[in-house]
């Protein structure tokens, strides 16, 4: 009689699985939580408009003042999110995203998991979700990391193993074009590959044609997707709003996400000094890709930390030679799945308990908005925008997190007032505002009634409720 995989396994191994197996408790946790992200409101809304109107680039029907057009890029994503906010409500929106965190670490670990032992695979696959945890939210960005860790994983296997092309990568690029606006990555990861082959001389002119031809119709499919060519151009015309959205603004390494992936980055070139093997150019590109979105924006260190976990996993089991197991590859094909599946059906029973509201929203002001007059301009606080905009339509505030959808002078003029500082009145006149909703404590909350005789009418949840009309 032959002993049982789990005899044969060694402690390192055992402690890797047993890793593997406790994480997605831990990243449920961590994710399973009230609904706090500002932009999940609008998605929602922007779900049930597709819906509604079959329509993804439209003259936004929701805010009075902005004057884009709304290209709802993520549309796909936010069909899924109105449809199961239908069903279930914000615990729904909290359930859907901690399944795609669990999703992601598993991920992470098969992906790391080519490149090295349980053990090496385990530590790295948790420090890289560590890396894309600040970006991790309740909105499709986190989609995007879930599909960039196939693709990377796709990817390498293809630089190491060769054999079938993957042509089904093209349909997946569409598919993530109607997600997110980071579904470029996909074609850039094959792009970079390729040319890492070709640096390396080791696959025939005809293979690497071939190869090539699918990022390049990863492109060109997703200029057909219904938002047409210029998904192209969009990240474009983001990028010209970055110096109002805090996530485009260079990472600070001393934040723990930041030094986390810049540590993977170091333990990787590290390993390879250490490993005494020409290191192939399809590693040293994608390290070098790794690197430079690690540094680009807080919103990218994430990208950064995907793309570089199968590299890092790689080099550090150079550092810990430790003996390959067939048993352990029985073990983790099994223990992966079985503790996904079980972290989802666990969220799935306590969502509704752990995230029946959302947060970081003026609750307890509910029934004083409800009671406004239909159509008051309220002069807000970005970050309850999409809310106001969700859960009290009759109301019009002047800005929410949908930055791209307002010219840059509005924002600015909006910046200021919320300040109290220039010609702030103005803004407010403009806009024709009679009621504020603004943070306890803000410059416009004592301005507003020491230079235009507002008064406060209700408080709740670190926020104030000012009015014009009850002087």
């Amino acid at each position: 009689m032959t002993d049982t995989p789990s005899r044969r396994l060694r402690p390192p191994t055992m402690v890797g699985l047993a890793v593997v197996a406790l994480v997605p408790l831990i990243v449920l946790r961590l994710r399973l939580l009230p609904v706090d992200d500002p932009d999940s409101y609008w998605h929602v809304l922007s779900g049930q408009n597709v819906w509604r109107t079959h329509d993804v680039v439209v003259d936004d029907p929701f805010g009075r003042f902005s004057t884009n057009t709304w290209v709802q890029l993520d549309w796909l994503s936010d069909l899924t999110m109105s449809g199961l906010f239908a069903v279930g409500g914000y615990p729904a929106i909290s359930w859907l995203f901690s399944v795609l965190g669990i999703v992601l670490f598993a991920l992470l670990y098969l992906s790391c998991r080519r490149h090295a032992g349980v053990l090496a695979a385990a530590f790295v696959a948790v420090a890289a979700w560590i890396g894309t945890y600040a970006s991790q939210s309740y909105r499709p960005q986190t989609v995007s990391f879930v599909l960039l860790a196939v693709f990377v994983t796709v990817w390498l296997r293809v630089a190491h193993r060769g054999g079938r092309t993957p042509w089904w990568l093209v349909a997946l690029t569409y598919l993530w074009a109607c997600c997110h606006g980071l579904w470029f990555l996909g074609p850039l990861v094959g792009l970079v590959v390729v040319v890492g082959l070709a640096l390396e001389r080791a696959r025939p002119a005809r293979e690497l044609l071939v190869l090539s031809a699918i990022p390049v119709l990863g492109v060109l499919v997703a200029a057909v997707t219904p938002i047409g060519p210029r998904l192209l151009t969009l990240p474009f015309t983001v990028n010209a709003y970055a110096e109002f959205v805090t996530e485009w603004r260079p990472p600070d390494l001393h934040e723990p996400y930041a030094a986390v992936t810049v540590g993977l980055l170091a333990l990787t070139a590290v390993g390879w000094a250490r490993g005494g093997r020409r290191v192939p150019w399809t590693h040293v590109l994608l390290w070098g890709m790794a690197l430079g979105w690690a540094l680009l924006y807080a919103r990218t260190v994430a990208i950064g930390a995907v793309v570089v976990a199968p590299l890092a996993a790689g080099a550090l089991q150079t550092l810990l030679p430790l003996p390959e197991e067939p048993a352990a590859a029985r073990a983790d094909r099994r223990l992966v799945p079985a503790a996904a599946v079980f972290a989802t059906l666990l969220a799935a029973l306590l969502a509704s308990s752990v995230a029946p509201r959302p947060a970081a929203v003026p609750l307890g002001l509910d029934g004083a908005i409800d009671g406004l007059e239909q159509g008051t301009v309220v002069i807000n606080d970005d970050a309850v925008g999409g809310w106001l905009l969700l859960e009290h339509p009759g109301v019009s505030p002047v800005i929410d997190t949908r930055t791209y959808l307002f010219d840059v002078p509005y924002i600015r003029r909006y910046i200021g007032a919320r300040g109290a500082v220039g010609d702030w009145e103005s803004f407010v006149a403009t806009t024709g505002a009679k009621v504020a909703l603004l943070r306890e404590g803000e410059p416009l909350v004592a301005a507003l009634p020491d230079a235009l005789g507002w008064r406060v009418v209700a408080r709740a949840d670190g926020y104030v409720l000012l009015s014009a009309d009850a002087r």
